[in-house]
Formats: structure tokens, C-alpha cells, sequence
């Protein structure tokens, strides 16, 4: 369903026919902002899929190139494939374990965290109770752009102890995945074969190389070594050749136009967070009612006063005391600003909270490769994106505080109504619990946070 702003106003959900009948009218244009779930952020219609429904005429009316230097998001980016290979090796460990009759542990990294992975883990039991025998294996994702096999793999296995690791694999299918589990958990282990492997060193002619597509050799770095070797060869002229070379080696590297091919970045900033303001209240006697308030509050939530607050729910897991718990929560954004909002069944009652924090984690590029394409010609880098850090200023704590007072007040508002219809005859304090604004734009020092994490690790507590 999609969302188009009307008179500065967050239209009702629209079907896609509706938006393609709307567009060919004109009641919403090029330049409407529009948004759907699973979108960052109220984008243009013209930047969106919507694009195809566009009339022409429309698409030109205005003379601006957009030339901001924001990293572009898509449903078509190597990072939503990324997440689609993620599920898969996800859903083939848990189909395999099923088969093998053993309810295991698997997990996979959040969407905001890069390198992508996805955890096996089972401890099998023994005829003497307090005997197991423990198995674990890890598949981390690394993103390849502009390569031939756009993902390698990296698998570690755990077994009995011993640890081995198979690198640079090129694909990790669903029957991997199968024979991965049986070689881990069958008492007579299979032969872990046919592990598809690139070549890591150049003396394994026999396993393939994962060539860049994209890029062709570079001729002009040749230049310098050879004007350098003509001097060599004609001595006499050396003292001509070498300056030749020096500046043949200055231009290739420095004076060289050398455009820039990005990869874009994942729907969701990477979570570096740092907690501000919250609310928490129980309400008495209405437990199983708790996804009837939830479902209220997050169509209260999803229609937003302004176009860059986004609305959606999210399943998170975290360790328990024995084994891991997953949940649903609300999550609301607003630039760095991010509310998390929990509706829970507690016994017979509702716990209803939410928790606000500013976000400063964000997506930075880094260099991947530089060369020259194949199709233009033209000298270019490679951009990936890792994840970073962006110290927040007073500005986002106003979005921040915004967004929370705002959650604070629908929720309010939601509680009440709720409370009222159902004749439930109680006091909840509204109050928020307020927390210093000081320590959410101050710059940590890195080593004092270095030493604070050692003193954690050495005094954390087993089990």
C-alpha cells in the first residue's frame, strides 16, 4: 500500500492501481513525495518504482538535475540481494535440522549489521545427562560488487573442538547447507565435499578466479615502467627517460579524471545508539487484549505529521537466561532519531512502554577497486559502504525530542480511549522519565571506551 502527501497531509493507504491512475491524471506528480513499507524515507514519485506510471511531460517539468551527495537506496541494490541469500541460508539450516529430527539454535545477523551471517549452533545430548556434544558453524556474507560471483562466503566450523575453515567460497546452497548439518550432528560424520571454492592464491590455476566484470586493464600504468625501462636499455638517455616516467606515474595516479561507481546502501542505517528519554506503564487486567492495542497504537503511529518519519514493526531476538528470546516492537524514525515502542502481554495485564534514542550510525563509503571500465573507458573507483560513525548535533536531538513527544502524546491519547472503553478503573502516570541531552551530542574518547570494554570483559559474568 502506498502513501502520497495531499495539501501537506499523509494521504489513506493507496493500492498501486490507485497510484497509477492518480499519476495519470496529475492528482499526484512527479515530485509528490510518496512511501511504502519497506522505504527509508518519503522519496520523490519520479525516484520510486511509480517512475514507469509518470507521463513524460510530467517527468520534465522541472530543470533541476539532482546532484546531492546522498547515497541512493533501492529495492534493486546488491545489499536487498544480500539480505535475500542471508534468508535463504537461514530457512535451509533450520529445514535440515528439522529433518535430522533436533531442534537447534540458528540465528542471522539484523539487517543494519554488515557483514551479514547466519549462526548454527546444537549441543547434543549423551546417554550420561550432564555429557553433550557441541557443534557450531558460522556463515558470514561478504558483499562483492561489479565481481562475477557477487557473494563469497566464509564458512567456520566448530566440531568436538576442533575448528576449521573453509574461505572464499563462491556459493553456499541449500544442499551445503544439508551436508554442512549432517557432517556436524550424525555420529559417523559425512565427508564435507563439494564446497565450491575460489582461488585465493595465484598457484591455484585449478579453482576459479572471481574476476571484476566491470573492469579492464589499465594500459597507462604501464607507461611509467616502461619509459623507465627504455632508459635503462638506452642509458645514455636516461636523464630524459626518468623524468618521463616520473610524470607519466604523476598524471596516471593524480591527474587522471576518475569517476566514482557506488554501490549504494542498505534500506537501514547501521545502530549505534545512545539512549535518551522513555515511558513505561502496566495496564491492569487486559492481557489478552495486548494485540488489539498494539495493532491500534501502530495505526496511530504509521500516519506521521511530517514525510521523513517512518513507522514499521520489526522482530528482534537477544540471549535470555536460557537461549534466546524474539520479540516484535514498533520502531519510529525521524532523521537520527529512533523510538522503540513495546506492547506486551505480562500475565493478565499490558506492559506498554517505548524508549528513544539518537542514532549515530550511518553508512560511509570506502573504496573497493579502481580501474578502468570496460564499456566507457573512463578511469573509476568502486564505492562500498561500511558502517560508521556520525556524531549527532543539537539539531538531531530536537528531531529526537520531536519524535518522542509525539509518540508520547498518540500513545497517551491511544491508552486513554482504550482504558475508557473497556471500563478499566486505574491511574497511569504519563510522566516521562527524562535523561540528560548533554551526553547524546559529546564525543566519546576512544580509549577510555576501549579500557571501559576490556573491564567488562574481564568481570562478565558466566552463564
Amino acid at each position: 500500500m502506498w502513501h502520497f502527501y495531499d495539501n501537506d497531509k499523509n494521504s489513506e493507504a493507496t493500492t498501486l492501481e490507485q497510484m497509477q491512475a492518480l499519476l495519470l491524471s496529475g492528482e499526484v506528480k512527479a515530485d509528490t513525495p510518496v512511501w511504502r513499507p519497506g522505504m527509508d524515507t518519503w522519496q520523490p514519485a519520479s525516484d520510486t518504482e511509480l517512475a514507469q506510471y509518470v507521463p513524460k511531460a510530467t517527468a520534465l517539468t522541472t530543470s533541476q538535475v539532482d546532484a546531492r551527495p546522498i547515497l541512493a537506496r533501492s529495492a534493486d541494490t546488491i545489499w536487498e540481494r544480500l539480505r535475500e541469500t542471508q534468508a535463504q541460508i537461514y530457512q535451509a539450516f533450520k529445514e535440515a535440522a528439522t529433518a535430522e529430527g533436533l531442534r537447534c539454535l540458528e540465528l542471522r545477523s539484523n539487517p543494519f549489521v554488515q557483514p551479514a551471517w547466519v549462526k548454527f549452533e546444537a549441543w547434543i545430548p549423551q546417554p550420561d545427562p550432564s555429557l553433550t556434544e557441541r557443534v557450531k558453524a558460522t556463515v558470514t556474507i561478504e558483499p562483492m560488487p561489479c565481481h562475477k560471483y557477487e557473494f563469497v562466503h566464509h564458512l567456520k566450523i566448530d566440531r568436538r573442538g576442533k575448528i576449521k575453515t573453509h574461505n572464499q567460497l563462491r556459493e553456499f546452497s541449500v544442499e551445503d547447507a544439508a551436508t554442512l548439518i549432517r557432517h556436524l550432528v550424525q555420529e559417523k560424520p559425512h565427508a564435507l565435499t563439494g564446497l565450491k571454492k575460489l582461488r585465493q592464491y595465484s598457484w591455484q590455476i585449478w579453482l576459479p578466479k572471481n574476476k571484476v566484470k566491470m573492469l579492464k586493464f589499465d594500459m597507462y600504468r604501464l607507461l611509467p615502467t616502461g619509459l623507465f625501462l627504455g632508459g635503462l636499455v638506452v642509458f645514455p638517455l636516461f636523464w630524459l627517460f626518468w623524468p618521463a616516467a616520473v610524470y607519466a606515474w604523476w598524471w596516471s595516479e593524480f591527474r587522471r579524471p576518475c569517476f566514482v561507481r557506488s554501490t549504494g546502501k542498505p534500506a537501514s542505517e547501521p545502530r549505534n545508539l545512545r539512549r535518551a528519554d522513555s515511558w513505561q506503564t502496566l495496564i491492569f487486567g487486559a492481557g489478552n487484549e495486548w494485540e488489539t492495542l498494539r495493532d491500534r497504537l501502530l495505526e496511530v503511529f504509521e500516519d506521521s505529521p511530517v514525510a521523513n518519519q517512518r513507522c514499521q514493526s520489526e522482530r528482534i531476538w537477544y540471549w535470555g537466561l536460557d537461549g534466546t528470546e524474539e520479540r516484535d516492537q514498533i520502531v519510529l524514525t525521524s532523521g537520527r532519531g529512533i523510538v522503540f515502542v513495546h506492547v506486551y502481554e505480562y500475565g493478565s495485564d499490558i506492559y506498554v512502554g517505548w524508549d528513544g534514542h539518537l542514532n549515530m550510525g550511518q553508512w560511509v563509503e570506502k573504496r573497493l577497486l579502481k580501474g578502468v571500465e570496460r564499456n566507457t573507458g573512463q578511469l573509476v573507483n568502486i564505492e562500498t559502504v561500511v558502517p560508521g560513525v556520525q556524531v549527532g548535533n543539537e539539531y538531531d536531538v530536537i528531531d529526537l525530542s520531536c519524535l518522542m513527544e509525539w509518540v508520547h502524546t498518540q500513545a497517551t491519547q491511544s491508552i486513554r480511549t482504550f482504558i475508557k472503553e473497556r471500563e478499566i478503573d486505574q491511574e497511569i502516570d504519563f510522566s516521562i522519565v527524562r535523561e540528560s541531552r548533554q551526553e547524546l551530542t559529546r564525543q566519546r574518547d576512544s580509549s577510555t571506551e576501549s579500557t571501559r570494554k576490556k573491564l567488562v570483559s574481564r568481570f562478565r559474568r558466566a552463564g
